[in-house]
């Protein structure tokens, strides 16, 4: 059985600290997953960046996830 990715970023303590949900963090997730299907550090890196944003107002989830489809 293989072994969960490592991980890089605490992405999911700062998804908590910004008080998104688990189904707007997932949401966000598929987003970044899309953009690095291979490489998790680098989607690790991208959802802690816009997580980072999103905590900081500029972009609101809704416009991020709202760009990508």
């Amino acid at each position: 059985m293989g072994q969960p990715p490592p991980v890089y970023f605490d992405c999911i303590g700062a998804a908590r600290e910004c008080r998104l949900t688990p189904d707007q963090v997932a949401a966000l997730e598929a987003v970044e997953r899309r953009e690095f299907p291979e490489d998790q550090m680098m989607f690790e890196l991208h959802t802690l960046r816009v997580i980072e944003q999103i905590r900081a107002g500029h972009p609101k989830l809704e416009d991020v996830l709202s760009a990508t489809r």
